[in-house]
């Protein structure tokens, strides 16, 4: 791997202070800010602590309590030392004294004496044992955990996939994905980004995850669907590049770098790179185009090329939502002020099954599942940003004890989309000219957004008060969610906590003001707002399937919240089951 001068330097001197334990403050958020941009630094970071552990272990002598805190690297194997950027930073004290470390961050930038290098490998030896297979512990080691602030890609399928290698740990579905290298043989690999492109590679393929909005392909064939607000996201390979401008595009990477690509939708911008990755020659692409060849050897980017040997982006089929048949009798028993089951659709109208409650009012192509498919759930169409679910009126949820808000959800992809909201007395009010929003709570899904602190691939409750358009207490949930994957749901405001559950999993509660109030309010499912403007901060709109809503008017105990979703046969193998 390329490595840059200027980075390296910087970085080697941060390590040095942090490894002298001189390091400021300011210097300290640097080098935290610089791994999170660059998975390269952090690689080199990572690198660092292991090459400190095998070098303590081989050099480090007898631990005592005055020079060096927290578990003997020697003891505890390299597992402990490999932690995340953003806690091992924090561990200064544990780190060796400074001539030591020193030739480590050396080494570490390739700037180390034989001496290093030497030691550096007889502790690799040692470590490694006369068999070479290890001496920490024989059995295969596990893909390391990266949570959601920290990974930029979540697995979402494997399909007849073979590694390269054998002989060392690889993702599953459902595994967060940092900055890092992917090569394999054979089969498919769906990956969805945290800013919602969807990609699929197929093998043999060596592609690496540089960033949340740029993959670098080797070679392998790749299809991508990048949606609203993802623009500009990047693929390149050697010597090419395509940037998207809103599009779903192919790309087939020869190990000599040429590059076929066929745009299905939108645009890219087809590149050719210089030897320090700018354009040197680029060209807009479209259908139109009927496919294009960029050459890097040749320097030559044609269009008009039919080649139709792109793979496909087939959208994954959705399962019915299974639950045992009792599960609407326990909603029922939970004495729910509005509960809709999806069964039927009538005139735009889902009957609530509270009698003489108010039903659900359909806007846009929403439509319920087929009756074949079993149970019946609310599908939410991609491309069709004006459909909403809402209630003709508005509902006033008490201020004690609270009130509580749960559904079952399956998301196509990450996006960040509005499952549930809540706008008091109106969904605009006229102020100069421009709309205010009155939020006061809202239940969504997250993604990467610019500009933005949101957790990605996380479910968010935020509350507000006084309702406003911005600020307010937020919430998120532990666990991801994962696309394509029922989920249960619950937020709830209960006296002066904010409580979330996904999959019968509690977050921490967070404490809010306790003078906020309640006033009526009007109930959203599937979108931001009713503005029938479409942006960011209006819309949001989700896509997928949605089932059994229910608003209550108390919160829910969390025996009851628990015993809803063990109705569900998966949740015998999810953390809140």
């Amino acid at each position: 791997m390329m490595r840059e001068p200027d980075r390296d330097t910087e970085l080697r001197t941060l390590l040095e202070a942090l490894c002298e334990e001189s390091i400021t403050p300011e210097q300290m958020a640097r080098l935290e800010a610089m791994m999170m941009a660059d998975p390269g630094a952090e690689i080199l970071y990572l690198e660092f602590m292991q090459i400190q552990s095998d070098l303590l272990r081989e050099f480090g002598g007898a631990r005592s309590g005055a020079d060096l805190s927290g578990p003997d690297p020697g003891q505890s194997g390299v597992e402990d030392v490999l932690q995340p950027a953003s806690s091992s930073l924090r561990l200064g004290g544990r780190l060796a004294p400074g001539k030591l470390l020193l030739l480590v961050a050396a080494a570490v930038i390739g700037l180390a004496s034989p001496i290093a290098f030497h030691a550096f490998h007889a502790a690799r030896a040692r470590r490694a044992g006369p068999t070479g297979l290890g001496t920490i512990s024989d059995s295969k080691p596990s893909y390391p955990k990266v949570d959601v602030t920290r990974g930029i890609a979540l697995v979402v399928k494997l399909e007849g996939l073979q590694w390269e290698s054998t002989d060392h740990a690889h993702p599953s579905e459902g595994d967060i994905l940092a900055g890092g290298r992917l090569r394999f043989r054979s089969g498919r690999l769906f990956l969805s980004m945290f800013t919602g492109v969807s990609l699929v590679v197929e093998g043999p393929a060596d592609v690496e995850l540089l960033s949340f909005d740029k993959v670098h392909v080797r070679s392998g064939r790749l299809r991508a669907r990048v949606p609203e607000g993802a623009e500009g996201f990047v693929v390149s390979g050697p010597g090419s590049a395509v940037v998207d401008l809103g599009t779903e595009f192919g790309l087939n990477i020869g190990s000599d770098g040429k590059m076929q690509g066929k745009v299905f939708k939108g645009r890219v911008e087809a590149a050719l790179l210089n030897e320090v990755g700018t354009y040197r020659r680029s060209r807009m692409m479209d259908p139109k185009s009927h496919g294009f060849n960029i050459d890097p050897q040749a320097e030559v980017i044609d269009s008009g090329i039919q080649g139709d040997d792109f793979i496909s982006l087939s959208r994954q089929a959705t399962s019915p939502l299974v639950l045992d048949r009792r599960y609407r009798d326990a909603v029922i028993q939970a004495r729910p002020w509005g509960y809709w089951r999806f069964d039927s659709l009538t005139d735009g109208l889902i009957p609530n099954e509270i009698p003489g409650h108010p039903s659900l009012r359909a806007e846009g192509p929403i439509h319920l599942s087929s009756p074949g498919t079993g149970n019946r759930s609310a599908v939410f169409e991609p491309g069709s940003t004006g459909q909403y679910l809402t209630v003709n009126g508005l509902w006033e949820p008490p201020r004690h004890p609270g009130y509580s808000v749960e559904l079952w959800f399956l998301s196509q992809g990450i996006s960040h989309a509005a499952l549930v909201s809540l706008l008091e007395d109106s969904p605009t009010v006229q102020v100069n000219h421009s709309s205010e929003l009155h939020f006061k709570f809202l239940l969504e899904l997250t993604s990467r957004v610019r500009g933005k602190l949101h957790q990605p691939a996380s479910l968010r409750l935020l509350h507000r008060f006084p309702t406003s358009y911005n600020g307010g207490d937020n919430l998120y949930s532990k666990s991801n969610y994962m696309p394509l994957q029922w989920h249960h749901l619950v937020g709830q405001l209960n006296e002066d906590r904010m409580e979330l559950f996904l999959d019968g999993e509690r977050t921490s509660p967070l404490h809010v003001d306790p003078v906020y109030s309640n006033r009526a309010s009007q109930i959203i499912l599937g979108r931001l707002t009713t503005l029938p403007k479409h942006n960011e901060d209006t819309s949001r709109p989700f896509v997928g399937w949605m089932d059994e809503v229910a608003i209550y008017n108390r919160p829910l105990t969390i025996e009851e919240i628990r015993g809803h979703y063990r109705l569900h046969p998966a949740s015998r193998s999810r953390p809140g089951g």
